[in-house]
């Protein structure tokens, strides 16, 4: 009998294994934001340095922190920080730096969960060091810069105004479930037993910033006047913040929960697209008692995601 031996040409081989070892065309990044943050040095006696702080990631489900911050030396982060990542850094939807990171910058405190060292194109920081981001820490710092690490939609639809743009009348009922009594400070607030305080009215409000569209949209931060609990002791839990969010005409004021938390402020850092994907977010900056961190809003600041980090 004959045997009939095919032959296939090396180079159909080497093809056919080329075609079977092809791996698929990559997949995007999920959309990431972090923040170029000016902060205290631990135990640095008042010293400021600038890392990258990774901040939230898009997942399936919505955002979500990249990192926990109650596990120790960055273990509850998901991310590679031993490899190079690019940054785009805007403001406003447009680009102002595109910077690189790579290796934590810090595992010593669960202060620095999540802070990357940027190793080139450190932007430039405009405006003054203030302590409306300061933190726990209190050392006036620059205000963050949002990173994302995917091209950032269109930005600049709200603008900021004069702040009484909402009714105090509505603001009021959402600040007195955050603010129940104002305390009687005559003598520090030392009194044994304390006196008796008063019940906020519309006069004690402080509305500290306002952000609108043109299409009508509100969004306002308010808080107890500073001057009335300026001689407490203790005057955080008075003055945490309330934000509300109104769309004219087709959503009345509803408060925005996840900022509402006792002794805690918050200041907004940027509205945009950080995704690129034509949603807009809007992150704030969180601090109160022994804690620091972030708060993103999405799908029309119905959903939140929180990162926070302590000191302690």
């Amino acid at each position: 009998m004959t045997r009939i031996v095919a032959v296939v040409p090396c180079a159909l081989l080497f093809a056919a294994s080329f075609l079977a070892d092809k791996p698929t065309a990559q997949a995007a990044p999920n959309p990431m934001i972090a923040l170029v943050q000016e902060e205290s040095v631990p135990n640095g006696a008042g010293k400021l340095r600038t890392g990258l702080r990774l901040a939230f990631v898009k997942t399936a489900d919505g955002w979500a922190a990249i990192c926990d911050a109650s596990r120790e030396k960055n273990a509850g982060c998901r991310f590679d920080a031993g490899a190079p990542s690019q940054w785009i850094v805007s403001a406003r939807g447009k680009t102002i730096a595109q910077i690189t990171a790579k290796g934590w910058l810090d595992m010593d405190y669960s202060s620095e969960t999540g802070l990357l060292a940027i190793i080139s194109g450190m932007p430039a920081r405009s405006g003054k060091r203030s302590h409306d981001f300061a933190g726990w820490n209190d050392n006036p710092v620059y205000p963050p810069l949002v990173a994302t690490n995917v091209t950032p939609g269109k930005g600049g639809r709200w603008t900021s105004v004069y702040p009484e743009k909402m009714p105090l009348a509505v603001i009021l009922p959402v600040l007195k479930k955050q603010v129940a009594e104002i305390p009687d400070c005559t003598n520090g607030g030392q009194d044994d037993p304390p006196r008796k305080g008063r019940p906020p009215g519309t006069g004690d409000i402080r509305v500290f910033e306002t952000w609108q569209t043109k299409n009508g949209e509100l969004l306002v931060g308010a808080s107890i006047k500073p001057e009335l609990v300026r001689k407490c002791d203790y005057t955080a839990d008075s003055l945490a913040d309330v934000w509300l969010y109104e769309n004219d005409g087709e959503e009345p004021a509803r408060p925005l929960p996840a900022l509402i938390q006792p002794e805690t402020t918050h200041r907004l850092v940027a509205i945009g697209d950080f995704a690129g994907d034509g949603n807009e977010e809007a992150l704030f900056w969180l601090s109160g008692y022994d804690e620091d961190g972030f708060v993103l809003y999405y799908d029309h600041f119905r959903k939140a995601a929180k990162f926070a980090w302590t000191y302690h």
